[in-house]
C-alpha cells in the first residue's frame, strides 16, 4: 500500500544514525517542550529538557548503552549540544559529556512516576505534534467538507500494539496449593523482577500478554505525524476515546475522519461524531452466529461466488468481497430501515454490513438483495442542543422509477453517551449505516487502506524498542515515557523528510 511507504522509503533509510541524532537534537519543535521540563540549569548538571532527547536518542539506536556509547565518541557530544543549544535559545554551558544510563534512567524514572508531569508532556507532545501537521498542511479549515470524500490531509489513524513484557518472568497460581510460582526465574536469591502490570487483554476478546500502547497519527505529503500515544490497561476502546478526546482539544472540528479497526464501534462511533464531528471509518462488525441461532438464510462460500458469478442476488446477512487471493465471505449484521421517506414505490431497505440494501423475497421465500443504494452526499449539521448529527443524501436504483432510480435522505442523529436511549429500531439501523461501506469496494479501499500505515508504524516503533522486542523498563509508567520517546523520533523523521523535499523542489524549480 502507498501509505505505508514512509517506512521503506530508500532515501530515509539510508539515513545514518549518526545523521539522525543530528536531526533530533536540531529538531526546530524541541522548544515546544519547554513547558513540561525545569528551566533550572543545574551547576555541572543536565537540563531536563537535555535529559529527555538523550532518552529519545536511545530509541535511534534501539538501546539505551548502544546511543551513550556512541555519544562518548571524540567529538560527538560537543557538537551536538551546539545543535542542541541553537534550537532551545540556551547556549549553555553544557556537560562536556553525556549523562550516565543511571542518571537518563532516574529521569525517565521521575517523569514516569509523576502523573501531572506526564499528563503535561502528553498535552505538549500533542500540541507540538498538531504544529508540525499544520506546518506540513494538515487539518485545514473545511466546516462545509463532504463526509463521502476523506481527505488525507484531515483524517486520523490510530491502533493499538502490544509490547511484550520486560522480561518472560511471570507467575502462576497452583491449582492444587493456590501458592504464586515464579516461571522463567533464574534467580535464586531475592524477588525476581516481574513486571505486574499487564493489560487485561480479554476485555477485547484476545490472548497477549503485555501492556497495548495505542498511537494515534495523521498522513502527511512528507509521513507520518504522531499526534499521541497512551496505553490501555483495560479495553483499547478507552485508551481509544482518551486520546481522540486530547487530539480534539487541539484541533476541533478539523479532525474529520478517524480510521481505527474494529475496536470503535456502536456507542463509541455516536459519540466521535454527534461530539467531535469526526466519523470512524472502519469495517463493520460481523454478526457471529452460528448456524442453527442465524436470523437469515445461510449459504457457503462456493454457493455465493457462484451467485456472484452469474449475476444473482446474495441472501440478506451474506456479503462477498474480493480481496488479493480470492474472495472474502462475510455474514453481516442486518439492520430494517424500511421503507424510504418521500418515495411513492414499493421498497424494504435494510442495513447489511454497513450497506443500504433493497431487500425482495425470491420464489423460495429468501430474503435477497437485490440493488444497494449509494451515498451521494454525507454533510454534517448542529442538531439543537449542540451536538451534531449526518444528513446523507442516497441513490437507490429502480427499474420502475421514471428516470430509474429514486433519491432519497437519511437524518442520523447519534447519542453522545452510551447512558442515552436508543430511540428504536430505526436509530439501531442508522448508527449501523455507513455512508461509504464496504460494498462500495473503490472509495472504502482508497481510504481503509491507511490502516496499514497504522500497523507499519507499530512495527517500526517496536523495532526501535532492540533486539529483544520486549519494553525496556519494568515499571509500565515508563514505558510510557518510552512511547513518547518513538512518537517525537517518528515526527523527526517526518520533518527531516519534509525538509529534504522541499530541497528538491527548489532545486527542480530554479
Amino acid at each position: 500500500m502507498p501509505y505505508a511507504k514512509e517506512f521503506r522509503d530508500e532515501e530515509l533509510q539510508s539515513l545514518t544514525t549518526d545523521e539522525e541524532c543530528q536531526k533530533l537534537f536540531g529538531f526546530p519543535y524541541l522548544i515546544d517542550f519547554a513547558p513540561v521540563f525545569s528551566p533550572v540549569h543545574p551547576q555541572g548538571g543536565y537540563p531536563e529538557m537535555l535529559l529527555f532527547v538523550v532518552a529519545v536518542a536511545a530509541r535511534v539506536f534501539g538501546s539505551q548503552r548502544q546511543a551513550l556509547l556512541y555519544l562518548k565518541r571524540p567529538g560527538i557530544w560537543t557538537a551536538l549540544m551546539t545543535i542542541y543549544g541553537s534550537v532551545v535559545g540556551d547556549p549553555g554551558p553544557y556537560p562536556t559529556k553525556p549523562p550516565s544510563p543511571r542518571v537518563v534512567d532516574a529521569f525517565v524514572t521521575r517523569i514516569g512516576a509523576d502523573p501531572s508531569r506526564m499528563e503535561k508532556l502528553d498535552q505538549v507532545f500533542t500540541w507540538s505534534a498538531v504544529r508540525l501537521a499544520e506546518a506540513l498542511g494538515q487539518f485545514p479549515d473545511s466546516d462545509d467538507a463532504d463526509y463521502l470524500i476523506p481527505r488525507a490531509e484531515s483524517t486520523v489513524f490510530g491502533d493499538g500494539t502490544y509490547i511484550k513484557p520486560f522480561s518472560a518472568v511471570h507467575q502462576i497460581t497452583d491449582r492444587v496449593t493456590g501458592d504464586l510460582i515464579t516461571v522463567g526465574s533464574r534467580s535464586k536469591y531475592g524477588h525476581p523482577r516481574i513486571q505486574k502490570s499487564l493489560t487485561d487483554s480479554k476485555l477485547d476478546g484476545k490472548n497477549l500478554m503485555g501492556v497495548n500502547h495505542i498511537t494515534l497519527g495523521t498522513w502527511s505529503h512528507a509521513g507520518a505525524v504522531v499526534l499521541g500515544t497512551t496505553q490501555a490497561l483495560g479495553a483499547e476502546v478507552d485508551g481509544a476515546r482518551r486520546l481522540l478526546l486530547r487530539v480534539h482539544d487541539v484541533l476541533g472540528t478539523r479532525m474529520r475522519h478517524v480510521i481505527w479497526d474494529r475496536v470503535m464501534t456502536g456507542w463509541v462511533n455516536e459519540w466521535s461524531f454527534s461530539t467531535m464531528k469526526t466519523l470512524v471509518f472502519n469495517k463493520s462488525v460481523a454478526r457471529g452466529d452460528s448456524r442453527g441461532r442465524a436470523k437469515h438464510l445461510l449459504i457457503t462460500q462456493k454457493a455465493a461466488e457462484q451467485l456472484q458469478a452469474t449475476n444473482q442476488p446474495l441472501p440478506l446477512g451474506t456479503s462477498l468481497y474480493k480481496i488479493t487471493n480470492g474472495w472474502e465471505l462475510v455474514r453481516g449484521r442486518t439492520y430494517l430501515y424500511g421503507p424510504p421517506d418521500g418515495i411513492d414505490c414499493a421498497h424494504q431497505l435494510w442495513v447489511d454490513d454497513g450497506a443500504f440494501v433493497d431487500v425482495a423475497i425470491d420464489a423460495r421465500g429468501h430474503q435477497v438483495k437485490t440493488e444497494t443504494a449509494t451515498a451521494m452526499s454525507a454533510l454534517a449539521e448542529q442538531a439543537p442542543g449542540g451536538l451534531y448529527r449526518l444528513r446523507t443524501r442516497w441513490h437507490l436504483p429502480c427499474s420502475r422509477a421514471s428516470g430509474g432510480s429514486h433519491e432519497f435522505e437519511t437524518v442520523w442523529n447519534p447519542r453522545a453517551s452510551n447512558q442515552d436511549p436508543i430511540t428504536g429500531a430505526l436509530h439501531k439501523a442508522l448508527t449501523a449505516l455507513r455512508p461509504i461501506p464496504r460494498a462500495d469496494a473503490d472509495r472504502f479501499c482508497e481510504t481503509h487502506g491507511r490502516r496499514n500505515t497504522a500497523e507499519s508504524l507499530n512495527s517500526w516503533m517496536k523495532g526501535r524498542l532492540g533486539r529483544t522486542g520486549r519494553a525496556v523498563h519494568i515499571d509500565v509508567q515508563v514505558q510510557a515515557v518510552d512511547h513518547v520517546c518513538l512518537g517525537l523520533l517518528v515526527n523527526v523523521r517526518t520533518a527531516h523528510r519534509a525538509h529534504q523535499m522541499a530541497q528538491r523542489e527548489a532545486r527542480l524549480t530554479y
